[in-house]
């Protein structure tokens, strides 16, 4: 379900004035009829803010739209792929013929002169090419001049396939270098995230140096504690720690001070009133985080996977995934 507009403006006016980029995310904010209304308020009340659409970049496949967007004010977008061959990058998106559409729209806005980034998201399919997925879009996109990869969260929908999509950092790590490698000179903007910085080569650290997922999503392990780079390091996802543990991680350095970190910092889940005793979320949850008969969630246990919430067949659970 969409926010409403008040919901979106008073958020908006919680963002500290010194914060000069916006971003829009989803599900999929171009569905929305109301997004053009909403970019330009948001211009009118931050004319001096960069805003960045998170999109799966299929509705700017017709140039009228794009013309409109563009027009708006300070506008960049982001838009994720998942292959450089379409029959895979359809199969995850589960939309036929989305491949098409998404590189048609990349097209289109880098031609209106919107800035770009792609954005590749790493997983089992895909892990292995992504040297040839850089080599496609960088032929194909000659204006392209942003590239992030980025490791897939195992949330949501992601979790409920998590043996089709997951894979582990260390099986991963010789390919991103390969990728990176590639890109270095053809590409200014290189970017790595949820990277943990202990589990990449030491040239590669500084595309991944920075911490941006929210850090309810996080855990802390006790190779942290005095770790030397804890401040630029976007730490373990709970999921991927739940499902691989910690084998992977080190220390970096030693830190003369323990690093400590609020990680249920703003994390909020809600079971509501509609309850069914149907105890279908206690039976996903894979960490036994969530009583149905005391309508309780365990924040320490809970990793975030959504399962709970997925399952409900009163959509009884609601998740405030969007605080900071």
């Amino acid at each position: 379900m969409f926010k409403t507009e008040s919901e979106i403006f008073r958020e908006i006016e919680k963002i500290p004035e010194k914060e000069d980029v916006i971003s829009l995310t989803g599900g999929e904010p171009t569905l929305r009829n109301d997004l053009l209304y909403i970019l330009k308020k948001i211009m009118e009340k931050r004319p001096h803010s960069f805003i960045r659409i998170m999109t799966n970049g299929r509705m700017f496949f017709y140039k009228q739209y794009v013309k409109k967007i563009s027009e708006t004010g300070r506008i960049g977008v982001e838009i994720p792929v998942y292959s450089h061959r379409h029959e895979i990058h359809d199969k995850i998106t589960r939309v036929t013929g989305s491949f098409n559409e998404t590189t048609e729209g990349i097209k289109n806005v880098l031609e209106s002169g919107m800035k770009l980034g792609l954005r590749i998201i790493v997983q089992k399919s895909n892990f292995k090419e992504l040297d040839k997925i850089s080599r496609y879009f960088v032929g194909k996109f000659k204006k392209l001049d942003k590239i992030t990869f980025v490791f897939a969260e195992i949330m949501g929908n992601a979790y409920d396939n998590r043996n089709e999509v997951g894979v582990t950092y260390a099986e991963v790590r010789p390919f991103i270098k390969k990728a990176v490698d590639f890109l270095k000179g053809r590409i200014s903007d290189i970017r790595l995230y949820n990277f943990p910085l202990c589990v990449l080569d030491r040239e590669m650290k500084k595309y991944a140096e920075g911490r941006r997922t929210p850090k309810k999503r996080l855990y802390f392990l006790k190779e942290c504690e005095y770790c030397e780079a804890f401040e630029k390091c976007n730490l373990v996802n709970k999921t991927y720690f739940f499902m691989n543990g910690g084998k992977e991680f080190r220390r970096i350095g030693k830190a003369k001070k323990p690093n400590k970190i609020n990680l249920n910092h703003g994390m909020k889940i809600e079971i509501g009133k509609k309850c069914s005793g149907c105890l279908k979320c206690e039976e996903v949850c894979p960490t036994k985080a969530i009583s149905a008969v005391t309508g309780k969630i365990n924040l320490e246990k809970c990793i975030l996977c959504y399962s709970c919430r997925n399952v409900c067949p009163n959509k009884n659970i609601k998740i405030f995934d969007d605080a900071k």
